[in-house]
């Protein structure tokens, strides 16, 4: 049966079974985070399946992940279906992705994929600064980089998704040409009190692609996580081959896919 949850140790017991597939929502038990969520469950002599209702954006995000055909699923998102809002993100199992059909007329579906690194714990975090050219560094950026930030953000990576609250709770590393920042590495989800972190917001300024800049930046970065947390993750667009081949070659294997859904009703 269909059960709202509230006990987040429950939630983390269960999340934790599989926590390589559940980065994400691993991170939102931080409590600035779970303040914005609801969770629900379908538990017949236990919980079976477990969805998460993400509310701090509009549209709202609805994330159930599975990674093996598990009926409680399905009747798990039928049960939600009717209070769920009426414009509504939605990241789900492919499998899955059938049971809104019901409900909703689908705006978009994107098929996206998870990976987790399996890179060498003990790289420092500046150990790819080698690879830059003359007259470029690697820095962890600080507050004081915000602006710096959107503004490579807007040249190089216009749809990202990125706030100071990310920055306040979360690590990035950038390199300079000069006083210019030119590429950037960033996390989605830092939540070391949990053991997890997903790294996103990797950019490069569109003058400098091509020196791998992405790779030295995102290299440093899970070289610094890796000493706070067990495992991290990305979502990445599965047609993004350039990223994908970036990511493997710093250690990323793939997980699992999963699609995007834009509802409307």
């Amino acid at each position: 049966m269909l059960c709202a949850v509230t006990d987040k140790d429950l939630i983390f017991r269960f999340l934790s079974r599989q926590s390589e597939l559940h980065i994400y929502e691993l991170g939102d038990l931080e409590d600035d985070y779970f303040a914005h969520t609801q969770w629900y469950a379908w538990d017949t002599e236990g919980v079976e399946a477990l969805a998460l209702l993400y509310t701090a954006q509009k549209p709202a995000t609805l994330i159930a992940i599975e990674d093996h055909v598990e009926p409680a699923y399905e009747r798990l998102l039928e049960a939600l279906l009717p209070g769920l809002p009426n414009e509504l993100n939605v990241h789900v199992s492919p499998r899955l992705a059938f049971v809104f059909e019901a409900a909703y007329p689908v705006r978009s579906c994107v098929e996206h994929l998870k990976m987790i690194w399996r890179g060498k714990a003990d790289d420092e975090p500046g150990a790819s600064e080698g690879l830059l050219p003359a007259g470029m560094s690697l820095h962890r950026l600080e507050a004081g980089d915000i602006p710096a930030l959107r503004d490579l953000y807007a040249a190089g990576y216009p749809r990202n998704w990125f706030d100071a609250d990310m920055f306040a709770h979360g690590r990035y590393f950038g390199v300079r040409h000069g006083e210019a920042l030119i590429a950037a590495a960033g996390t989605h989800v830092c939540a070391p009190s949990y053991g997890v972190a997903a790294i996103g917001n990797v950019a490069t300024h569109p003058d400098y692609r091509g020196r791998r800049l992405a790779r030295v930046v995102s290299a440093a970065l899970c070289a610094s996580l890796s000493r706070d947390v067990a495992h991290i993750g990305l979502n990445v667009h599965a047609a993004n081959h350039a990223a994908i081949a970036v990511y493997r070659t710093l250690g990323f294997v793939d997980v699992t896919r999963y699609c995007e859904l834009q509802l409307s009703r």
